[in-house]
């Protein structure tokens, strides 16, 4: 399925939480907590694992979880830096789950999940469990095609990935069968984008309006980064070390806007 051009437009129904997948998690919600009263931070892994939520989807959530309970909390001198990639992106994502407001300090951290948070985030991750066979299959694609044997491309984001492969290492062997880990843990840059556009022949018309251009590329790469309200969506503090770049998780928040994922299960 070749992406949309203009990808400003976005689906309303994407964000929109339907009436089942609410009643679900606030069932799940219920089962976890027990007889508790409240739903805390470190209890969310076993709560995505109720809910069935493929681990590529919450990798880098609960990479937060641990960073915080294993370095943060720990260590209530630390001080927190904006520039710490670590720092920045576990308290974004500890923001967007519990009932912690602004934090100046990191003692100011409370890991009490707020319900209205997690139904909100937790829409965006069941719709993706839900179609997860229609994005793997998009995404299998999309990276398929990035390995193109006219691909010279050295210098990916991908080498190491490549290397763990269970079959051939050969980019040029077209009946290549590539492993899953590989395909999930795969990520598109500029230069896998540019070689899609080639593969898939969407830009062998430069005149005409289904052409494809570099600008598009760019805004597939910006475009799954935040939500409305400029908050990040993806929590994987090792992403920015790889620099733009598309993950499987970025590419379902593409999927959704562009109204793929607009089916209720």
């Amino acid at each position: 399925m070749p992406p949309r051009k203009k990808t400003s437009i976005k689906s309303d129904k994407y964000i929109e939480i339907f009436p089942e997948i609410e009643e679900e998690i606030l069932e799940t919600y219920t089962l976890i907590i027990g007889e508790e009263e409240d739903f805390y931070l470190n209890k969310l892994p076993e709560f995505f694992k109720l809910l069935n939520i493929p681990s590529c989807f919450v990798a880098d959530i609960n990479q937060c979880i641990e960073y915080y309970y294993e370095f943060i909390r720990p260590n209530p001198e630390l001080i927190f830096d904006a520039t710490n990639a670590k720092h920045y992106t576990t308290l974004n994502c500890i923001n967007a789950f519990t009932i912690t407001g602004k934090i100046d300090k990191l003692d100011m951290i409370i890991d009490i999940i707020d319900i209205d948070k997690l139904i909100k985030n937790c829409n965006r991750l069941i719709k993706f469990r839900n179609e997860y066979a229609h994005i793997y299959d998009t995404w299998s694609m999309l990276v398929e095609a990035s390995l193109s044997p006219n691909n010279n491309n050295d210098n990916n984001n991908n080498k190491d990935n490549d290397k763990s492969n269970d079959k051939s290492n050969d980019k040029s062997n077209e009946n290549r069968q590539l492993s899953e880990k590989f395909i999930l843990n795969y990520k598109l840059g500029i230069p896998e984008l540019k070689t899609i556009k080639t593969s898939l022949q969407l830009d062998t018309d430069r005149k005409s309006s289904a052409a494809l251009g570099d600008a598009f590329l760019i805004d597939m790469l910006s475009f799954p980064t935040t939500n409305e309200r400029g908050q990040i969506l993806n929590f994987d503090f090792n992403k920015p070390k790889f620099g733009l770049c598309v993950t499987i998780k970025d590419f379902a928040e593409v999927l959704g806007n562009l109204g793929e994922l607009d089916v209720v299960k």
